[in-house]
């Protein structure tokens, strides 16, 4: 929002040079050789109060606010007119509105409406300033809300996250369990196994003797074969040391 500037002129400060070219260089822009023009003035003229109020206009040009206020405050102290007064709330509270900073720039027109509610200008940027007032802090509002928002789906993913990290936690846990419990029933025999075991020896028991012969009995027959061997084993040695007739020499 552009707002135009109220400037006061003097013949006073017309006579003075230093004055006459620091209302040239306001004019033309050059805010920053203005504002030393005025100061120069100033120390001639203390009591100037318009030097002030044109001193705040520049330093208000240039964004240097505090400073204004108190150059426009030292100018109302001096100037005994409400409505010359107004002028300097008026100029301060546009340049509070150009910085956006709105609740400042309606502090700056009430105080200006008070010296002169007449001044439909001021007025106008009264609203101007609310309505902008209140776009602000409705963005503000709906910007926190969407931070909010934010912030609470963060925490529920994260939760979320975290739930499904545990439920595969516990999912490993139970297929462990059940690889154990598997193992397990593979290492231990069934009870069909444990009975299967003495049957399988009791019918190699039984296939044996239904071959004819009992472990005794061939026991039996491997010693009679050994005596039998004894016997034919003497016989034989006996008839090798006994000479035969046949074996004789002739001469």
């Amino acid at each position: 929002m552009k707002l135009l500037f109220i400037f006061l002129f003097s013949t006073f400060i017309l006579a003075q040079d230093g004055a006459r070219q620091a209302n040239r260089d306001y004019e033309e822009g050059n805010y920053t050789e203005a504002e030393q023009g005025y100061i120069e003035a100033l120390k001639n003229d203390p009591d100037n109060s318009r030097l002030l109020f044109n001193l705040g206009n520049a330093l208000a040009k240039q964004g240097k606010l505090e400073e204004a206020a108190q150059a426009f405050e030292e100018f109302k102290q001096l100037e005994p007119n409400p409505n010359e007064r107004a002028k300097a709330d008026y100029n301060l509270g546009n340049s509070y509105s150009d910085q956006e900073q709105w609740e400042e720039a309606l502090k700056q027109y009430r105080k200006s409406l008070r010296n002169n509610p007449e001044d439909n200008d001021a007025r106008v940027n009264y609203e101007l300033a609310y309505r902008n007032e209140q776009e602000q802090e409705e963005e503000q509002e709906q910007e926190q809300d969407q931070n909010e928002n934010q912030e609470e789906q963060g925490q529920d993913d994260e939760s979320e996250s975290q739930d499904s990290d545990g439920q595969q936690q516990q999912d490993g846990d139970q297929q462990q369990q059940d690889g154990e419990q598997q193992q397990d029933q593979q290492q231990q025999p069934s009870d069909g196994e444990q009975e299967q075991q003495p049957q399988d020896g009791q019918q190699q028991q039984q296939q044996q003797q239904q071959g004819g012969m009992t472990a005794e009995q061939a026991d039996d027959i491997l010693k009679a074969l050994d005596n039998i061997e004894k016997d034919l084993l003497k016989d034989y040695q006996k008839r090798q040391i006994e000479p035969s007739a046949s074996n004789e020499k002739d001469w």
